[in-house]
């Protein structure tokens, strides 16, 4: 979810059920950092794997979507644990990957697929556009049609 919907580690750790309408597949983002939230269309995937994770009962205080395995909210630091398990599985531990790096993977994908800036603006809440420049900057696809073979 991280990945599909550009979130930051706060977005995720703080993500309460009352935020998603699994049956209607809608996430309701709300973002940090003075952020703008929006409506995120959650895919069948992740439908199916929220509802398992609803029926396993592991709810924190506050109905937190994800928590740890005694039931606490998940915290920034046991994501990252997540993230370090997950990349040297992988063989990646040795490129020190971040939990904040799938939200700029979103941006460089988005960008990279052909997506309008100021879509991709939207998707990832930035208020200002100079924040998701970084993304299409780095765009090989970026002059995609300025001349004609």
């Amino acid at each position: 979810m991280m990945f599909s919907h550009g979130l930051r580690v706060r977005e995720v750790t703080e993500l309460r059920w009352k935020q998603l309408e699994v049956d209607n597949r809608v996430l309701h983002v709300v973002r940090k950092k003075n952020g703008r939230g929006g409506d995120h269309r959650l895919s069948g995937c992740e439908v199916r794997a929220l509802r398992k994770l609803r029926r396993r009962e592991l709810h924190g205080p506050e109905d937190f979507v994800f928590c740890s395995e005694r039931g606490a909210a998940l915290t920034p630091r046991g994501v990252q644990q997540i993230v370090d398990r997950v990349a040297k599985r992988a063989g990646l531990a040795s490129l020190n990957i971040h939990a904040h790096m799938f939200r700029h993977s979103t941006g460089y994908y988005l960008s990279d697929c052909g997506a309008d800036l100021r879509v991709i603006q939207d998707f990832l809440g930035h208020r200002e556009i100079r924040h998701t420049m970084r993304y299409v900057a780095l765009s090989p696809r970026r002059f995609d049609g300025l001349w004609d073979d």
